[in-house]
């Protein structure tokens, strides 16, 4: 964990900066759950692909919030794509 400690900066060094090291596997434990919370799901992006196939306009939402609300689904189900956002 102290190796880890040292590689990590920013907010992933602050996450486990104060992480109880005597149980290595409880450490590894609550080192995975807290960075899985703050950064985000492993199957987030799956999440978000049945989100999007599955989303449709609410009423009385706007179009314009529609096509927000897609296109902030996209971007999260299927990283690192390059997309036209002047749709």
């Amino acid at each position: 964990m102290k190796h880890l400690k040292a590689l990590l900066d920013g907010r992933a060094a602050y996450q486990i900066k104060d992480f109880d090291e005597s149980d290595p596997a409880e450490a590894f434990a609550a080192l995975r759950a807290k960075l899985l919370s703050h950064f985000g799901s492993p199957n987030e992006a799956s999440s978000a692909r049945q989100q999007f196939c599955h989303r449709t306009q609410s009423k009385g939402e706007a179009i314009g919030e529609y096509a927000d609300a897609l296109l902030k689904l996209s971007k999260a189900g299927w990283p690192g794509q390059q997309r036209d956002t002047n749709l």
